[in-house]
């Protein structure tokens, strides 16, 4: 009601591959996330559907190689109230 964007759904933006060192960190409330990876810079693909799961250690896109992995969503100071669910 008053502007905010609680849902965070404006796309993630990516300039640098993840690796296994440096992960894409996908934020999350629920164990799983769909992530649609078109490429990093420079490597642009069709969209590949990925399912991030907490319980993999990686996810991993077969198209560009781009490494993924699930963290927990932490709420936001903006938004004090979530911290209470």
């Amino acid at each position: 009601m008053e502007g905010k964007d609680i849902f965070d759904l404006a796309p993630l933006e990516v300039h640098v591959r993840g690796t296994k060192a440096n992960p894409t960190i996908i934020r999350s409330r629920d164990p799983i996330r769909y992530v649609g990876c078109s490429g990093v810079p420079g490597e642009h693909h069709e969209v590949q559907w990925l399912l991030i799961d907490q319980s993999h250690e990686f996810d991993r896109c077969d198209q560009c190689g781009n490494v993924y992995k699930w963290s927990a969503y932490e709420p936001d100071e903006n938004f004090p109230d979530q911290a209470e669910q």
